[in-house]
């Protein structure tokens, strides 16, 4: 007969030990992104430098992409840069291109909603005198 595995419980990750082991994965794991970043970020700052300055509002968009692309290249790594590159430009076509067209939208819709809004504020206010006035008398 075949002995029954114990059920692993769940522990909440508050609750799990310190332990030497973990300290030291931990360490080594932020040793690897200081490595990476800083590897990211020299090959950025040359990027900079080399890459002629043609984006406008998105150079550093471009730059950002072409850096990715060198460390693509060289098989160490990149994706990171090419994806915060492509979000940055989508962002600043969101920012300059389609908010305002949406803005502007609302803005014509809300036109005619503002002589509304004052005439009930001004109905509002009305009322208030009123009330205010027959309370006085009384």
């Amino acid at each position: 007969m075949a002995k029954r595995k114990a059920v692993k419980r769940r522990v909440s990750r508050y609750r799990r030990k310190i332990t030497r082991t973990n300290v030291k994965r931990s360490g080594m794991n932020l040793g690897r992104v200081l490595k990476r970043a800083s590897k990211d970020a020299l090959i950025l700052s040359l990027a900079r430098r080399l890459v002629p300055n043609i984006g406008g509002v998105y150079q550093g968009s471009l730059d950002k992409i072409c850096s990715g692309g060198a460390l693509k290249m060289l098989g160490q790594g990149g994706s990171s840069l090419i994806e915060v590159g492509i979000a940055e430009a989508g962002s600043t076509v969101l920012d300059t291109r389609v908010m305002p067209l949406a803005f502007g939208a609302v803005a014509q819709a809300q036109g005619a909603v503002q002589p509304a809004i004052a005439t009930t504020q001004s109905l509002a206010s009305q009322s208030y005198a009123t009330m205010q006035a027959l309370y006085q008398r009384g």
